[in-house]
């Protein structure tokens, strides 16, 4: 059975900024909800974890979180791949950004974090890097914001956090 893959490689911190103390966990969503496409956890190399939230409801099915562990401090890059079978023809959306973080007066704070030379296989077409750029996210990535794509010359990074997120529709086939 063929799977969809995903690889990408990641990093904490952006544009110089510092996050000594805040804990900053990556992750990656496969949303399958609105088109009710079930995408099912393949393969996880690393300590990433697939996982089908609970807070989706009924829906937890048709959505795919994946999470690294908590990183404290800039690092290294780490490689990260992973596969997701989906139930069914149709569209998934893939998200990019960080896991919700709060501060002690209860709001939102950004965690920033890298992905770069990011490539999806097993979809139609197959996706290398983030030089596709589409407002809508339906033919390319759609950036929260100009500075989301690192201007390294490449257009291979991004920088995102939880509000402030990468995403793209990806067409899929079941089992594949």
């Amino acid at each position: 059975m063929l799977k969809l893959f995903l690889c990408i490689v990641l990093s904490l911190g952006c544009g110089g900024m510092t996050y000594a103390d805040i804990a900053h966990e990556p992750c990656i969503d496969i949303d399958g909800a609105k088109t009710k496409v079930v995408v099912m956890p393949g393969i996880a190399q690393g300590k990433i974890r697939l996982e089908n939230p609970t807070w989706m409801g009924e829906n937890k099915e048709c959505y795919l979180r994946v999470v690294h562990p908590a990183l404290v401090k800039d690092g290294e890059w780490i490689p990260l791949e992973f596969s997701f079978i989906p139930g069914g023809d149709g569209e998934v959306t893939v998200w990019l950004r960080s896991n919700q973080v709060f501060g002690a007066d209860k709001k939102t704070v950004p965690t920033w974090v890298e992905y770069r030379n990011l490539s999806i296989n097993g979809c139609v077409p197959a996706i290398n890097g983030f030089a596709q750029i589409d407002k809508s996210g339906k033919n390319g990535w759609h950036l929260a914001t100009p500075g989301t794509l690192v201007n390294n010359g490449k257009k291979d990074t991004v920088c995102v956090w939880h509000d402030s997120v990468a995403f793209r529709k990806v067409k899929v086939i079941g089992g594949q």
